[in-house]
C-alpha cells in the first residue's frame, strides 16, 4: 500500500485511482483494461455520430455530447496514465507536507487543517453518493424505454449493438464497467484539483504565520528563520507548478470540448421555444446570461 493511499485530506479520491491503477506502476492490467473499455466506446460513438447526423438534430446533440464526454475522458485517462509518477509524486508530497504541519506545526494552523480535512472528508462522502446515483440512473435510463436503448448509444459495422445477446453484453458493460470509469475519472479528478488548492492555500496561511513568528531578539536567529521562510515560500512555488503541470492540459481541453458543447446548445435552443411560452432567441439568451450573471455577483458578495 501507497504511503499517501489514506491520506485523510483526500479520503477515498487518491484510494479510487490507485485500486483502479491509474497511478499505481504494478497496475497496468488495469490500466489496460480501463483504457480498452474507454477506447471501444469511443469507436462506438464516433461510429453511431457518422451514421446518424442528419437523422433527428435532438439525438444529434444527445449523441454529440456523449462523444465529447466520452473523448474528455479519454483525454483525463491519457494525462494521468502519462504523468503518473508527476501524480505519485506530488502526493506524497502532499502527504509529507500534511504530516509536518499536523505534528510540528503552529496550534492554529492545526486546527485550520484540521477543519479543512473535515470539509474536504465532506465533499468527498458527497461525490460517494453522486456516484452511487449515477449509477442507478444508468442502470435504469435504458430500461425507461419502450425499444431497445443503450445508456450511450454506439454502433459498429460488424454487429447489431440492439441484438441478443450483444445488446445484453453492452448494457452490462455501460452499466458495470464504463459508467464507473467515466465517474472515476470526473468526480474524484475533480476533488483532487480542488482539495490540492484548498492545502495550498492552507499552505500560504502556514507561511504568513511563519512570518508573523520571526522574533527581533537575535539577528542570527532572525536570519535564519527568515531563510526557512524563503525556502519554505520556495515548496509554495513548486507546489503551484507541479499542479498546474498536472492539470493545465486537461483544462485546456475542458475549455474547448465543453465551448463545443454550449456552441452546439445554442443551435439547438435556437430552434425551440421555452415551455411554449418564449421564443429562444439570442436575445432571449442573452438576457438570461446578464440574469445569471447578475445573480452570481450577488451571492459573491453576501458570501464575502
Amino acid at each position: 500500500m501507497t504511503s499517501y493511499e489514506n491520506l485523510p485530506l483526500y479520503l477515498m479520491n487518491v484510494k479510487v485511482f490507485v485500486k483502479v491503477g491509474l497511478i499505481d506502476s504494478i497496475g497496468w492490467i488495469k490500466r489496460f483494461l480501463f483504457g480498452l473499455i474507454l477506447i471501444i466506446s469511443f469507436v462506438g460513438q464516433m461510429i453511431n455520430v457518422f451514421k446518424t447526423w442528419s437523422v433527428d438534430i435532438g439525438d444529434t446533440s444527445m449523441n454529440f455530447y456523449c462523444l465529447l464526454l466520452m473523448t474528455h475522458c479519454l483525454i483525463r485517462f491519457s494525462i494521468v496514465v502519462k504523468k503518473a509518477e508527476k501524480f505519485e509524486r506530488f502526493f506524497q508530497c502532499i502527504k509529507q507536507w500534511y504530516t509536518d504541519i499536523e505534528r510540528k506545526g503552529d496550534p492554529k494552523m492545526v486546527g485550520i487543517l484540521q477543519e479543512i480535512t473535515r470539509k474536504t472528508q465532506k465533499l468527498s462522502k458527497l461525490t460517494i453518493y453522486l456516484a452511487a446515483l449515477a449509477t442507478i440512473a444508468a442502470f435504469c435510463y435504458p430500461l425507461s424505454f419502450d425499444e431497445r436503448k443503450h445508456m450511450i448509444t454506439v454502433q459498429y459495422p460488424v454487429f447489431d449493438v440492439l441484438q441478443t445477446p450483444y445488446y445484453e453484453l453492452f448494457y452490462l458493460m455501460e452499466v458495470v464497467f464504463l459508467t464507473p470509469a467515466i465517474l472515476v475519472l470526473y468526480l474524484p479528478f475533480t476533488n483532487i484539483l480542488l482539495i490540492s488548492l484548498m492545502f495550498g492555500e492552507l499552505a500560504l496561511k502556514d507561511l504568513c504565520v511563519k512570518l508573523r513568528n520571526i522574533g527581533s531578539e537575535n539577528e542570527e536567529t532572525m536570519l535564519q528563520d527568515f531563510k526557512e521562510c524563503i525556502a519554505y515560500h520556495g515548496k509554495v512555488i513548486d507546489l503551484c507548478d507541479d499542479l498546474e503541470d498536472l492539470i493545465s492540459v486537461d483544462g485546456f481541453f475542458h475549455v474547448a470540448l465543453f465551448g463545443m458543447i454550449l456552441c452546439m446548445l445554442l443551435f439547438v435552443l435556437s430552434m425551440m421555444t421555452a415551455g411554449g411560452l418564449y421564443p429562444m432567441t439570442m436575445e432571449t439568451f442573452q438576457a438570461i446570461l446578464r440574469v445569471s450573471y447578475s445573480y452570481f455577483s450577488l451571492l459573491q458578495g453576501l458570501n464575502q
